[in-house]
C-alpha cells in the first residue's frame, strides 16, 4: 500500500498522515489540523501510519487515569489471629497453618504416616511464626 503524497504546496487536511513533496514523513491532528507529534498505531512494516495528534488533543490517545483500586479485604469469616504473634492473618493464605490433632499410624522403621481421623481446630498460625517456634527463635528478645 502506498502512503498518501502531498503535492507541491498542496495544504495537508486535518489528520493528514503521509509524506510531503519533497518525501519527508509528516503527521497532523485530526482535530484541529496543526502539526500532530504525538502518535498512536505506528508500524511502518505494517504499512499502518498511525493517528498522530497536536499536544492541545493528545489525552484523546492517553488513557484516562483510573482511580486506584482500592484493596480487596478478606471477608471477616477468613481473618484470624495468629497463636504466636496475634497479628491478623487470612486462612486462604497459602503457607497458612491449622492446629490439628488426630491419629498417626506407625511405620515399621519409625516414624509415621499422614493424620488419620483429623481434627482441625479454629487456631491459626502464619508460617513464618511456625519455623520460628520450631527453631527456637519464639523465645529471643527484640535486638533493637
Amino acid at each position: 500500500m502506498d502512503a498518501p503524497k502531498l503535492g507541491e504546496g498542496e495544504t495537508p487536511p486535518p489528520g493528514f498522515v503521509g509524506y510531503d513533496a519533497d518525501g519527508n514523513f509528516v503527521h497532523y491532528c485530526p482535530v484541529c489540523g496543526a502539526f500532530g507529534p504525538y502518535g498512536v498505531g505506528y508500524f511502518p512494516n505494517k504499512g499502518e501510519l498511525g493517528k498522530w495528534f497536536c499536544r492541545e488533543h493528545r489525552q484523546i490517545i492517553q488513557p484516562t487515569p483510573q482511580p486506584a483500586e482500592r484493596p480487596m479485604q478478606t471477608p471477616t469469616r477468613f481473618v484470624k489471629p495468629c497463636e504466636f504473634c496475634s497479628k491478623d492473618l487470612d486462612t486462604r493464605e497459602s503457607g497458612v497453618h491449622q492446629f490439628t490433632t488426630g491419629w498417626v499410624k506407625q511405620r515399621e522403621g519409625g516414624g509415621g504416616h499422614g493424620i488419620s481421623l483429623a481434627k482441625r481446630e479454629d487456631r491459626w498460625a502464619h508460617g513464618y511464626c511456625i519455623d520460628n517456634e520450631t527453631k527456637g527463635y519464639t523465645g529471643q528478645g527484640n535486638m533493637f
